[in-house]
């Protein structure tokens, strides 16, 4: 499984979504990938985001499993990923 961050660097909530994701343990079999939105047209376009921060959660096909628009929590994260 593969957690994509869409972040902007201008954007004060990615920033601080940012240092919760440094300190998250994904366990083995997910990536965090993090990916500049005036960076990535075609990940940006491919997965429709509209906003910042944006975190989606994608199987290793590149099949979305599931989305959090705005700044979580830890716990939330792992909900989202399917583990919690």
């Amino acid at each position: 499984m593969i957690l994509y961050d869409f972040y902007a660097t201008w954007c004060n909530p990615c920033k601080a979504l940012m240092k919760t994701l440094e300190d998250l343990e994904l366990p083995e079999g997910y990536t965090l990938e993090k990916v500049d939105i005036e960076e990535n047209d075609d990940l940006v376009t491919k997965y429709r985001i509209r906003s910042v921060p944006t975190l989606v959660v994608v199987t290793n096909d590149g099949e979305e499993v599931d989305r959090q628009v705005g700044n979580i929590s830890k716990d939330k994260i792992l909900e989202l990923c399917g583990l919690k």
